[in-house]
């Protein structure tokens, strides 16, 4: 499949099927994050991979402590008109489809919480240090296993609420405190037949994003 092919076919899963990935499959999309441009191939990443009881506790922690999270950062506050209409465009075909799919909009927001109740979770983690190259290169990192898992039959879906949580987060798990948690994706495989799986996606086109200098 051509790579182009990949990115445009790679989607925000949110609904997954029972079945577990094996770990084999797992230790392949994390080499692909591996290979991620990073600073002078100092490699400044870790990953846990988290399912069951362990995923369940993580889970429980976040659910408890997100709302508030979301009170006090409110990452929609002053993002451009463009993105805020875009953003708008997106929930209302994501809520036509959880209620499609016999969800409605707080059951969908507290599967956010859960990882939208997918078998396996997987932590992005850097050093925290001042400045953005080693999130630059985990954010590399972590697109590399989206798409490697997505190759592979995965589904997947970066969950932002994992990073407004990090300190509970790292309090549960043991995670040093000078570490930094980048983010966290849902794991499994996409339940097959689920309107939350199929909404429409669209981009803009890159001529309307693009200028092009000494052509």
């Amino acid at each position: 499949m051509d790579l182009l092919e990949v990115m445009r076919a790679r989607r925000s899963i949110r609904m997954f099927a029972k079945k577990v990935p094996s770990k084999k499959i797992i230790q392949e999309c994390l080499e692909a994050a591996t290979w991620a441009p990073n600073p002078s191939n100092q490699q400044p990443w870790e990953f846990v991979v988290l399912k069951g009881k362990s995923l369940a506790t993580l889970s429980e922690v976040m659910c408890e402590v997100f709302p508030q999270k979301m009170k006090e950062l409110d990452p929609y506050k002053g993002i451009p008109a463009s993105c805020a209409e875009r953003k708008d465009e997106t929930f209302k075909h994501i809520f036509s489809a959880a209620r499609d799919a016999g969800l409605d909009a707080q059951d969908l927001f507290q599967k956010n919480c859960s990882f939208y109740d997918a078998p396996l979770a997987v932590l992005f983690i850097t050093h925290r240090i001042e400045h953005n190259l080693y999130r630059f290169a985990t954010v590399a990192a972590l697109e590399n296993f989206l798409l490697a898992a997505h190759v592979r039959g995965l589904g997947t879906c970066w969950l932002s609420s994992v990073a407004a949580c990090q300190e509970e987060v790292k309090s549960v798990l043991g995670i040093a405190e000078e570490k930094e948690l980048l983010d966290g994706v849902a794991l499994g495989y996409p339940l097959k037949g689920s309107p939350l799986n199929a909404y429409p996606r669209t981009r803009i086109p890159v001529e309307d994003v693009t200028t092009w200098l000494g052509f």
